[in-house]
């Protein structure tokens, strides 16, 4: 079962919410910036086939997964699919094995009695006994509780890796998921303790922040789902300046790099987390630093 949840762990972020309506009034009020309103861009070089790049939502919601026909279109013409990590049986193995402590320690003795007590008494409602929560590490006990109870399981991006499959496209990962757990493995016991406690006080009212999640993301508004990353963001700022550089700005400069090899040849759809597109460190701007044409095509 948690192993659908880890794909959804930029939902982190998303701290206690005020309300979609307060939200836009806080945008509204905040520095205006070039907006940046698409979720599907197309990049090409000079004398170069096109390619496409799509910002996901690691979501299961209907309205998420039904690919819009532009979108679609695109896709089914694409021939290689290109996405973060791919999820293989392998890969979702080593998410199982680093989510559990492997040498007797405890998720207990890691946060304390009572930031312990909380997680289990959460975590019944996934199905999960007292001791298993208490043998899995703080980070996983966040990525649980930071997505949506699993009901099909197929989310956008295992869904679009699942078509691609069956569509005899090439598939190929911009990461490898040992890199993507040493984002959450490589912080420190008190840093996943600070994510822990933050994610608990949020954790009741999950639903209604998915949702306002998933009104920006059908809005296609890569500018407002930035701002909404800004101001429900982690309580401890120096925590999530810290995060921030380690799961965007950091892997968003690593996938950059690796997927020129993708635009060289062409007839790529790659496929990110929407939240890696914008932003002066987002993959648009990098991409265009490069001297790669982007532009919006829905």
């Amino acid at each position: 079962m948690i192993l659908k949840f880890y794909f959804g762990f930029l939902l982190f972020f998303v701290g206690i919410s005020p309300g979609f309506s307060d939200f836009q009034d806080q945008k509204a009020q905040s520095l205006a910036i070039t907006p940046q309103k698409a979720l599907l861009w197309k990049i090409h070089a000079k004398h170069k086939n096109p390619s496409y790049l799509f910002g996901t939502i690691h979501l299961e919601d209907e309205r998420v997964v039904r690919l819009p026909p532009p979108v679609d279109e695109i896709f089914t013409k694409a021939q290689t699919f290109v996405m973060e990590v791919v999820m293989d049986f392998r890969a979702l193995n080593a998410i199982t094995d680093a989510m559990y402590y492997q040498n007797g320690q405890t998720l207990a003795a890691t946060v304390g009695s009572t930031l312990y007590s909380r997680s289990a008494q959460v975590l019944k409602e996934y199905g999960m006994a007292p001791t298993i929560t208490n043998s899995l590490k703080p980070w996983a006990v966040v990525m649980i509780l930071s997505a949506p109870k699993a009901e099909t399981g197929d989310f956008l991006d295992k869904v679009l890796y699942e078509n691609a499959l069956r569509q005899n496209k090439k598939v190929s990962g911009l990461e490898t998921i040992a890199e993507q757990l040493s984002v959450m493995e490589g912080l420190s016991s008190g840093d996943q303790k600070l994510l822990l406690a933050d994610t608990l006080v949020m954790s009741g009212q999950l639903p209604k922040i998915i949702e306002e999640l998933i009104q920006v993301y059908l809005s296609r508004d890569l500018t407002a789902l930035m701002h909404l990353n800004k101001i429900y963001g982690v309580t401890d700022k120096a925590l999530e300046a810290r995060m921030m550089q380690r799961m965007l700005y950091d892997r968003n400069h690593r996938m950059v790099k690796r997927m020129q090899a993708h635009l060289e040849t062409g007839h790529a759809f790659i496929a990110v987390g929407a939240l890696h597109l914008p932003g002066e460190q987002g993959i648009i701007q990098l991409l265009k630093n490069k001297s790669y044409a982007v532009t919006p095509i829905y």
